[in-house]
């Protein structure tokens, strides 16, 4: 039992990390999910525990569902934010009425299904045609981290011994992940070709003071060709790569290595692409010593 309400407590700290997070970057999605899973519990402050766990396990999955799909402001405070804010308070007015009806709460029921005992056969059935909805609506937007956070929204709900506890969710732990992520991509990956960029790269060369480094610096080449060269230099070296300023940072293991620059070089100036493009190569091999900035200037 302490575990579970242990959970509990962890949940609520992860939702209120998720829900910072998301509004210092600007991620309005997640901050109204966040928001959206606060504000339920404050269902439990004035229903019992199973009453509070009825109500939510129908109608937290449907609001999750409607915050997904629609539209988001750039801005928390946007206009446009206001529906949201309109269904959370309408939920919290009409939890006062249900939570304690016990002609709501019976007629909701329950079932086994093997190892699941979901707490309500109606809300059940409503999550899984809820999934199977965002199933398909996630092979358009590929956002599969909103599906994982649904599902770990209603994971309490299926089994018996957790409705003893107070709400738990791992959806807010999925969310403040997710965001910490993309602040690392953003803070070390250039977006444009999806390598990582000049910053990562200064954090990998600490240390590794006499380490070669193979530059291919492109001319007059498309910002629509980058990414197609990025994959092509990654593939043909099977090293890792950087990209900085229309260039792309190989590590090498030695200077012989600067062969297989000359190759890809080669390869790309006889390939249509260059026909159609016009672009430039030049290829130069640095050594790393301590200065980053200085070794890259000196090629």
């Amino acid at each position: 039992m302490f575990f579970l309400q242990s959970l509990s407590v962890f949940s609520f700290v992860f939702e209120i990390l998720a829900l910072f997070l998301s509004f210092y970057l600007k991620n309005t999605k997640i901050f109204f999910l966040a928001l959206a899973l606060l504000s339920f519990r404050l269902i439990y402050l004035y229903s019992s525990i199973y009453q509070a766990h009825l109500f939510v396990s129908l109608f937290l999955p449907f609001v999750f569902l409607l915050f997904i799909i629609t539209q988001n402001g750039i801005l928390v405070f946007d206009k446009i934010n206001l529906n949201k804010i309109f269904i959370l308070l309408f939920t919290l007015f009409l939890s006062l009425f249900l939570s304690k009806s016990t002609v709501f709460n019976g007629s909701l029921g329950s079932f086994e299904l093997g190892i699941f005992h979901p707490i309500s056969t109606i809300s059940f059935l409503c999550f899984l045609a809820e999934i199977l909805f965002l199933l398909f609506l996630n092979l358009r937007t590929k956002e599969w981290y909103l599906l994982a956070a649904f599902i770990a929204s209603y994971i309490q709900f299926l089994f018996i011994p957790s409705l003893q506890a107070s709400y738990f969710e791992f959806s807010s732990l999925i969310f403040v992940f997710y965001l910490g992520f993309k602040t690392y991509k953003n803070a070390f990956y250039d977006s444009s070709v999806g390598l990582k960029n000049y910053k990562a790269l200064k954090r990998f060369c600490l240390g590794k003071e006499g380490m070669f480094l193979g530059i291919l610096h492109f001319e007059n080449l498309s910002s629509s060709f980058l990414k197609k060269m990025a994959k092509f230099i990654q593939t043909s070296l099977k090293t890792k790569v950087f990209f900085h300023q229309n260039q792309f940072i190989c590590i090498l293991k030695n200077e012989k290595d600067s062969e297989k620059l000359e190759k890809i070089k080669n390869t790309l100036l006889n390939s249509s692409l260059s026909k159609s493009e016009n672009f430039n190569i030049h290829i130069s091999v640095a050594k790393y010593e301590k200065s980053l900035e200085e070794s890259l200037k000196e090629n």
